[in-house]
């Protein structure tokens, strides 16, 4: 079954103007949390480009804005996790066994 355009971008034209307005208030608040306007840039993007997806999620159009900061703080979040720098732990264990 095809997925049609309703399902990436909601039935009502009027809360996705409002998603996609809602930009630059999410690219400001990105900029105070990581004081960097390239990430800050990426980051409201990909808020955007969920909260369309995901709009028929929201159970109270009153709260939008909230809904809109969570998906960013997801967003932020997911960021830092895939930049951290992870330890090869076998490397690790090759290199204690080795240094006896």
């Amino acid at each position: 079954m095809a997925m049609g355009i309703e399902v990436l971008f909601g039935r009502d034209p009027a809360l996705r103007r409002e998603i996609e307005g809602s930009r630059d208030m999410l690219c400001r608040m990105a900029y105070a949390w990581c004081h960097d306007r390239a990430l800050a840039d990426d980051l409201a993007q990909a808020a955007v480009e969920k909260g369309l997806r995901a709009c028929a999620q929201l159970r109270d159009p009153a709260r939008l804005r909230a809904w809109l900061l969570q998906i960013l703080a997801n967003c932020l979040r997911d960021h830092l996790r895939e930049a951290r720098d992870f330890v090869d732990i076998e490397a690790f264990e090759e290199s204690l066994a080795a240094d006896g």
